[in-house]
Parts: C-alpha cells; sequence; structure tokens
C-alpha cells in the first residue's frame, strides 16, 4: 500500500513538471516550439567587438510577419525585459520560413552577454530560450620575461665555451746560402797563339756604318683654349617624370573555410591610401557565406567554392580592422599601414 502511494505521487510530480514546462508560469516567455531557433552566435567575444547572430523563423506554410529581433542585455531576464534589441528587423514585412542574421556589439566590460530571439508569428510572440556569450578583455597584458636569480641553478651554469682552434706558430723560410760566382779571367794575347790571331783578324770585316735617316719635323702642338668659368654653358636640367595618376592596385587572394572558421592569410596586410582589390573564394558552400570588412565593406556577395569573388575598395585610415564572416561569426585581421 505504501509503494503504491509513492507511486502515484511521482507521476503526480512528473505530470505537473511537463504541464509548467509546456505552458509555462504567469509572464514568462514560452520555450522554443520549433517555429524560431538560434542557429548560431559566438560563445565569447572580446569588449567592443562587432559580431552576429544568425536565427531562423520556420514556418509549415509561406507567411509574412512584421517583425523579429534580438534582444539582449548584461544581465538575465527570465521576464523577457532586456534594455537593447537588433535594428535589421524590427518593423517591416518579412517572408517566413527564412533566415535572419543580426550585428550586435560587445559590451564594453567584461562580463556575460544574455539575448534571446523573438518574432511575432500571426499575432503570438515567439521566443526562444535564454543563450549566454562570454565577454572577454580585449586588453592583453605583456609579461616580459624574468631573469634566473643569482645563485640559482640557472643563473650557475654557463653553456661552455666553444674550443678555440690551436694557433699557428708562423715560421719564417730558412735563409737562402749565397752562390759564389765563378770568373774566369778572359784569355790574353799571349795565350792565344800567332797563327790562330792572325787567322781571326783577318776573318772580322770592319761592317760599314749606315747613313743616317732624316729627322721628321715636330708638328706643332694645337693651342687648347680654356673657357673661363663665366663662359661655360650651364649643365642641361633632368626634366621631371609625372607623377602617375592613379595609385596602383593592391592585389590579394584570401580563402576562408568555415569548419573550422578561419581566414587565409590572417592578418592580410595592406597600405593606406592605395586601392585593394580582394580576390576571396570559400572552401565549403553556405546558406549565408559572405564577408563584412567595417568600415568599407558591410555585405560581399556570396562566397561559392570554385568561385572568384571581387571585393574592391580604397583604406583611408591605418589601424586594424575586422574581416568578419556573416553567418558563421568567425573573423580575420585586416592590418592598414602608413
Amino acid at each position: 500500500m505504501k509503494t503504491t502511494w509513492i507511486i502515484i505521487f511521482l507521476i503526480l510530480i512528473l505530470v505537473a513538471g511537463v504541464v509548467w514546462y509546456f505552458l509555462g508560469m504567469p509572464g514568462w516567455p514560452k520555450p522554443e516550439t520549433g517555429a524560431i531557433e538560434v542557429t548560431h552566435f559566438p560563445k565569447s567575444v572580446k569588449t567592443g567587438r562587432l559580431f552576429d547572430i544568425t536565427w531562423q523563423v520556420n514556418s509549415p506554410q509561406p507567411l509574412t510577419i512584421p517583425h523579429t529581433a534580438i534582444h539582449y542585455g548584461p544581465e538575465s531576464k527570465p521576464d523577457i525585459s532586456y534594455p537593447n534589441f537588433t535594428q535589421e528587423f524590427n518593423s517591416g514585412s518579412f517572408d517566413i520560413p527564412n533566415v535572419f542574421v543580426a550585428l550586435v556589439t560587445a559590451l564594453e566590460n567584461p562580463g556575460k552577454l544574455y539575448f534571446r530571439a523573438h518574432a511575432v508569428i500571426e499575432g503570438e510572440n515567439v521566443w526562444t530560450k535564454e543563450r549566454v556569450i562570454d565577454i572577454q578583455s580585449a586588453l592583453v597584458e605583456l609579461i616580459p620575461p624574468s631573469l634566473p636569480e643569482a645563485g640559482s641553478p640557472l643563473a650557475e651554469t654557463s653553456p661552455p665555451a666553444a674550443p678555440q682552434p690551436p694557433i699557428k706558430e708562423e715560421t719564417s723560410p730558412p735563409a737562402e746560402r749565397p752562390v759564389e760566382e765563378k770568373v774566369f779571367p778572359p784569355p790574353s794575347e799571349s795565350q792565344l797563339p800567332a797563327e790562330e790571331e792572325e787567322a781571326l783578324s783577318s776573318s772580322i770585316e770592319p761592317e760599314a756604318e749606315a747613313p743616317p735617316e732624316p729627322e721628321e719635323p715636330t708638328p706643332p702642338a694645337p693651342e687648347v683654349q680654356v673657357q673661363e668659368p663665366s663662359q661655360l654653358p650651364p649643365p642641361p636640367t633632368p626634366e621631371p617624370t609625372p607623377p602617375s595618376s592613379q595609385p596602383s592596385i593592391q592585389e590579394f587572394n584570401l580563402e576562408q573555410s568555415v569548419y573550422p572558421g578561419y581566414f587565409s592569410p590572417d592578418p592580410l596586410i595592406v597600405k593606406k591610401g592605395r586601392p585593394v582589390r580582394i580576390l576571396a573564394t570559400t572552401k565549403q558552400r553556405e546558406h549565408i557565406n559572405r564577408i563584412s570588412i567595417q568600415p568599407w565593406i558591410s555585405r560581399s556577395e556570396t562566397l561559392l567554392p570554385g568561385k572568384i569573388t571581387v571585393i574592391e575598395f580604397t583604406p583611408d585610415q591605418a589601424g586594424e580592422f575586422e574581416i568578419r564572416n556573416i553567418g558563421h561569426g568567425f573573423i580575420g585581421i585586416l592590418k592598414v599601414i602608413e
């Protein structure tokens, strides 16, 4: 008997929980019914950064709704009284089923950002459950590397000195010994026989002297006229080359991958004041595959695999800017230098 009452009590608690879940408490938002759902949002962002949230409003048949938005704030609001909401689809006529994307600026202070997606479908307010985004500080503390303290093992141990090559002593070459020259005296006249001396003198005939060649008169040296510095003509001045009317275009290839979300190259470095042409492509096909480069490009054409999407603009200010994927939220860095 006691066991039966326990079973009945547990069944009543289960029924009450189911009724509370589907009907909700008075003044509380109803849980998600499948008509509206959040499909993408970042888990964490830096303070003051711009990010996007994607949600989908479903309907079994085509309808038109007057409003859908993201309501958000720094505190959790079970009664849905958030202080902020997005303006992209706040008022108008929007077809469903459809996917919606809105841009949200993160809080200026680290903490939590709470939000819900909302839509008015056939006069009924439909909400999603509350989601949370972690807001992190954009400042990074740089810690200089610490030196090892005196007496520590790192300070006492030093790398062994590299072995020095042996020094070779320069040796002077041995001095050369002087060579003694032997001089033989020429034979004197007394050493030659008289007959040989007569034959030798008779065989040598005196050579006839050649007549002297007439000397050619040397022409006078030409007179060189030296001009005074005042009479010299001025050097020709080079003609200045006219500057080009248009600066050269900076052209870059940019590839994105949705899974995982990244851009390549990252960062993309360009120069200020020169036109930029980005040839963008993607590895995956998605329902929303566009990028934004604020403050110059708010929304590009859709990126498709195997197709080049051309994005052109001229950066007029230096600094670091975000290259953001609209629909998935991952970002890259555009660095503009002087």
